[in-house]
């Protein structure tokens, strides 16, 4: 649906020329550079596309899986990142805290903020890390 969509858009964007300047050109000729001159990264215009479809600070439990498969389809999130999920999906029904809506970014900085105190390995810390950036990432471009 909206993956097809961002497809078809990004296959029809122009590709710059060889005649057109760039913004490494730009700097050596000592030339002033221009908001034309930058391009959004392909990474960038995927999490925008995520990021208008789910609010990380407040996301319904029913859309968790979802969100999920969204971050896999558009390959923002994959192999062993995909652990890191467990972090934002875990049930806190146990401490009396079962609201319908889910901080997904605050629970993974919760995650990063216990790394000493849970004796978090290496691998796990990475991944957590990785998560918490692209859910940043993902508010920032709301």
């Amino acid at each position: 649906m909206q993956l097809g969509a961002l497809t078809s858009y990004l296959q029809n964007q122009p590709t710059s020329s060889p005649l057109a300047p760039t913004a490494s050109d730009a700097t050596q000729t000592n030339e002033e550079l221009k908001p034309e001159d930058y391009r959004f990264s392909t990474r960038a215009i995927m999490v925008s596309a995520v990021a208008s479809e789910f609010n990380v600070e407040a996301l319904p439990k029913q859309q968790l899986a979802d969100f999920q498969l969204r971050l896999q389809q558009y390959g923002l999130l994959q192999g062993q990142a995909l652990n890191s999920m467990a972090i934002i999906s875990a049930d806190n029904s146990d401490t009396g805290n079962s609201e319908a809506t889910i901080n997904a970014l605050q629970r993974v900085s919760d995650a990063r903020e216990q790394f000493e105190q849970n004796q978090t390995p290496f691998s796990e810390r990475q991944r957590i890390n990785y998560l918490h950036n692209l859910l940043q990432n993902m508010k920032s471009a709301r």
